[in-house]
């Protein structure tokens, strides 16, 4: 999903692998043991660290609505001026950006060594590749907002196309209730002034690292259900695969190697590494 993950940059100071001890830097120069005592014990160390975590955290909310926590754990005072720190967490919740949102966006670095270094124009890139674990979170509501942009709305123009007028897809929304994404389509047929609701619940699956949509109850006509599988329209009108097709990223690698439902939410689980 490069549009989400583009919210993961944002995360990432505005800016899994499979292998990804492969990515993580073998040997760096620290300060000495006693330096990175004092300063932990003299309280500097936490003062800086906390200042830069709210540096950060104002930084995002330029980018991006929502509730940002990000903690650091720095190995002193001095290394954490020249860039260097030992990990990152980052908390999203209730994250919107350029039309897209999701409930809860976590981010964990993988690496027990990473660092930044400062450009000319004061933005931040890093030294080596920044390998992390990502877990997005999604409501329905999220989902929703998603069929409101324009990009989506195409593609259901285009199926409507597709189906050369018999059967026309007015509208869909989703909920995510008792294990499954259900989509609720409005759809209208040349053989009936009434428009028609089809309601489908679905399981997901990932299969060569694309999300897809399997049909596991629905309600509605027959040969209105047996069309929209025909056209494959639940894979064409996903929203969480949706998103890849609207922006892609050439600074991010993404494995996306979980997704499941937890109440009413739809988490995916992925590692993402972040080239330098």
């Amino acid at each position: 999903m490069r549009k989400l993950l583009l919210i993961l940059m944002l995360l990432v100071f505005t800016g899994q692998m499979s292998f990804a001890s492969d990515i993580c830097r073998s040997s760096y120069d620290l300060t000495s043991g006693w330096e990175r005592t004092l300063s932990r014990i003299s309280g500097s160390n936490f003062i800086h660290k906390t200042i830069l975590e709210h540096y950060l955290e104002k930084q995002i909310s330029t980018y991006a609505q929502g509730d940002f926590d990000i903690k650091i754990d720095s190995f002193s005072t001095s290394d954490l001026k020249d860039g260097k720190f030992k990990s990152l967490n980052a908390i999203g919740e209730n994250v919107f950006f350029d039309g897209v949102s999701a409930a809860k966006i976590s981010l964990n670095s993988l690496c027990d060594f990473n660092q930044l270094e400062k450009t000319a124009n004061s933005t931040y890139r890093f030294v080596s590749d920044f390998p992390a674990e990502v877990t997005l979170e999604f409501s329905a509501e999220d989902l929703n907002r998603i069929t409101n942009t324009t990009d989506y709305k195409k593609t259901i123009k285009k199926i409507n196309q597709n189906l050369m007028g018999i059967l026309r897809i007015e509208n869909v929304n989703f909920e995510i209730n008792s294990g499954k994404l259900w989509y609720n389509f409005t759809v209208s047929t040349p053989f009936s002034p009434k428009k028609q609701q089809v309601h489908l619940g679905t399981g997901l699956n990932i299969i060569n690292e694309d999300i897809k949509i399997s049909t596991t109850d629905s309600s509605g006509k027959p040969t209105i259900l047996s069309i929209l599988n025909m056209t494959d329209a639940l894979n064409y009108v996903n929203p969480l695969d949706f998103s890849v097709k609207i922006l892609e990223n050439n600074k991010i690698d993404a494995d996306i190697n979980e997704i499941f439902i937890n109440n009413d939410r739809i988490v995916l689980k992925a590692f993402v590494n972040i080239r330098k």
